[in-house]
């Protein structure tokens, strides 16, 4: 019993012996990858479903001896890309999204950002904010008849598209003097829009074949309602894709002209005009 005991002993002691052999025995880049899935693991299990802020970057980033500087630039390059959306319904892939965002990297300090937010959505896209979270600023069309005549005398150096949906704004603070600014348009109207023409085309397709079929023949019936249904579906894909496109090209339009305020900033004789009625209500 005791031999057995001393057997069992020596094989544990061999094995030891060759794990640490193993161990002393690691390639750079072995133990690079070690270290690297080490810091996976720690950094998963510190944060595990929860949202990690750049401090807590800047902190993972000073033990792992990373300047901040790096990790600035790191993060304005990964929040300057475009938000990836997954593939949406069949539905959507064919009129469109219901949902779409643009960002830009904005060179200023927050209160400027957030003036320039404000400046243009209000001067130049007409619209007012509606609720305020923790996460973004919402932003519907203001009814206004001084709103309505700075559009009406091309004034607002916006393209209109943003008022004729709901509009919200994000800004993600990276240096005190680096933020990245995201819009996000809600295009369900304009995807209800195309689905809604489709379905009466579908709903007039079956009505000229059910019609038609009985009175004349299944074929001229079933010509009828196909040729309705694709007519009156075409016009709703198109429909629903050129208004997405309008707001997805005023998002562009929008987030240059909060980019370079400078741009935009200058006098016109319609300005001269709204400018004075503003002055005369002030006094009023």
């Amino acid at each position: 019993m005791k031999a057995s005991q001393n057997q069992t002993s020596r094989r544990q002691t061999s094995t030891d012996n060759e794990i640490a052999d193993r161990l002393q025995k690691l390639s750079p880049a072995r133990a690079d990858r070690i270290l690297r899935r080490a810091i996976e693991l720690q950094t998963d299990s510190d944060y595990d479903d929860t949202d990690v802020d750049v401090e807590t970057l800047n902190r993972v980033a000073d033990e792992l001896g990373v300047h901040r500087d790096i990790v600035a630039k790191a993060l304005a390059e990964e929040l300057s890309k475009p938000e990836v959306v997954p593939p949406g319904t069949l539905s959507e892939r064919i009129f469109g999204p219901k949902q779409i965002t643009d960002q830009i990297l904005l060179e200023a300090s927050r209160p400027q950002a957030e003036a320039s937010i404000n400046d243009w959505m209000t001067r130049h896209e007409g619209l007012q904010v509606t609720r305020t979270t923790p996460e973004s600023t919402v932003w519907t069309k203001r009814a206004s008849p001084v709103n309505s005549l700075r559009h009406g005398l091309k004034i607002a150096q916006g393209t209109g598209a943003l008022r004729t949906v709901r509009v919200a704004h994000r800004v993600e603070t990276i240096t005190d003097t680096q933020h990245v600014v995201t819009l996000r348009a809600s295009t369900t109207p304009a995807y209800w829009t195309g689905f809604g023409l489709a379905a009466s085309g579908a709903v007039v397709g079956l009505g000229l074949f059910i019609g038609l079929g009985i009175g004349v023949g299944l074929l001229v019936g079933l010509a009828a309602g196909l040729g309705a249904l694709i007519v009156q579906a075409g016009a709703g894909i198109i429909a629903a894709r050129s208004w997405i496109g309008q707001i997805r090209r005023g998002l562009g339009r929008a987030l240059t002209g909060i980019a370079h305020p400078e741009l935009t900033n200058q006098d016109t004789v319609g300005q001269a005009v709204i400018d004075i009625i503003g002055q005369f209500k002030k006094r009023r």
